[in-house]
C-alpha cells in the first residue's frame, strides 16, 4: 500500500513538472501566454491565404479556434461577396498585450479587395492556444472583422507600422499608401 502511494506521489510530481515545461505552461491556471512572433503570424496568414485561394475551406477552417464559426463566415461572405482572388496585403502589425478580454497575441491588419470588388480591412489575430500552438482566432482574413481590445492594450512592434487611431482624421489621397 505504501509503495502504491509513493508511486502516485511520484506520478503527480512528474505530471506537474511536465505541465510547467515550455510549451505546456498555458495549461497551468493563470499562466501567461507566450508572445506570438510576427513571422509566425505572417506564416499562418500565408497558409490561410493559400487554403482559401485554392478553395480548401475545410483546411482553412481547421486552422482557427472554431471550424463551425469559420465555415459559417465563409458561407455568409461567399454568398454575398466571394473569396478574394488575391492574397491579403499586410497594412500594419500590432501586439495586443494580455488584458481582461483575452490573453494577448499578434494582430496583422490586412486589406484588399473581395471578388465582387468591395474592399476589406480585417484584424488577423493570432494567439497562443496552449498545447495547440499558435492559432488564428478566425482564419477568414477577408471578413472585415476587427478585434476589440481595451485602451492601452495595443502596442506597435519596433520597426512595424501601426494603424491610425479610429478617431484620427483620414489621410488625404496624396498621403495614402498604395
Amino acid at each position: 500500500m505504501r509503495t502504491l502511494f509513493s508511486i502516485a506521489v511520484i506520478v503527480t510530481v512528474l505530471a506537474t513538472a511536465l505541465l510547467t515545461v515550455d510549451g505546456w505552461y498555458p495549461l497551468v491556471a493563470g499562466a501567461p501566454s507566450r508572445p506570438v512572433p510576427t513571422a509566425t503570424a505572417r506564416a499562418l496568414l500565408d497558409r490561410a491565404a493559400t487554403h482559401a485561394l485554392a478553395g480548401r475551406i475545410d483546411e482553412l477552417c481547421a486552422m482557427g479556434d472554431s471550424a463551425r464559426s469559420c465555415q459559417q463566415s465563409v458561407a455568409d461572405l461567399g454568398a454575398r461577396r466571394g473569396i478574394p482572388r488575391q492574397p491579403p496585403r499586410v497594412l500594419a502589425t500590432e501586439i495586443i498585450l494580455p488584458n481582461t478580454d483575452n490573453g494577448g497575441g499578434t494582430v496583422l491588419v490586412v486589406g484588399g479587395r473581395r471578388r465582387d470588388g468591395t474592399r476589406y480591412r480585417t484584424d488577423f489575430f493570432v494567439h497562443d492556444a496552449g498545447v495547440y500552438g499558435f492559432k488564428p482566432a478566425d482564419p477568414v482574413w477577408w471578413s472585415g472583422d476587427r478585434v476589440p481590445s481595451p485602451t492601452g492594450s495595443r502596442a506597435i512592434p519596433k520597426g512595424a507600422v501601426g494603424r491610425p487611431s479610429p478617431s484620427a482624421p483620414a489621410p488625404r489621397r496624396s498621403e495614402r499608401r498604395g
